[in-house]
């Protein structure tokens, strides 16, 4: 028995101690695991800290982007604005009438024919082609869209810019009169 008990002694022994070899062992590889995600975590965490720096660092730009942005869109609404002042003139607005002629001054010619070769009818207006050129639509308040495609001899010795709007007779022209107004470019 006391040979029995001797070796049931030593089992134990041998499996406490292959017991504490295996904890051991299994706290080992607990450790080289925790080892290897604490360097897979701190690897992790340089990652986050990168994408924060990019992402501040593109936030930056963003609102930088956002700001020249807002400028440029200021400067488009000054430019139109400008380009419109651009596009609009004072100009001597008075009326002939080539079919109606009672002054004698309204033609040198055929008052069927327009400087280019057209018909004189409503919205053909008569200006200096230096200063106004053929083709020119024009918004001319009180009178409407015109197309510059005669001229005459008084109007190519007037200073400013001056237009002739056409009208079918004399008194409608001399009702028209004289006025000075702001013109409006369409297109030329």
């Amino acid at each position: 028995m006391l040979v029995e008990s001797s070796v049931r002694v030593k089992l134990i022994d041998r499996y406490r101690v292959a017991s504490n070899v295996s904890v051991l062992l299994m706290i080992g590889v607990i450790a080289f695991l925790l080892h290897m995600l604490g360097d897979e975590f701190n690897d992790l965490n340089l990652q986050v800290e990168e994408l924060r720096t990019a992402n501040s660092d593109l936030q930056i730009s963003l609102t930088q982007a956002l700001l020249y942005t807002e400028a440029l869109e200021a400067e488009v609404v000054e430019l139109k604005v400008e380009n419109e002042k651009l596009r609009t003139f004072r100009a001597k607005v008075t009326a002939y009438s080539p079919y109606d002629d009672r002054n004698g001054i309204n033609s040198s010619g055929d008052p069927s024919v327009t400087a280019t070769g057209t018909r004189p009818r409503i919205g053909v207006a008569a200006v200096d082609p230096k200063k106004i050129p053929y083709g020119s639509r024009l918004l001319v308040p009180g009178y409407g869209e015109v197309t510059a495609e005669d001229t005459g001899g008084a109007l190519r010795q007037y200073d400013g810019y001056a237009i002739d709007v056409f009208m079918d007779t004399y008194s409608e022209a001399m009702s028209f009169g004289v006025k000075y107004i702001d013109v409006k470019i369409l297109d030329h």
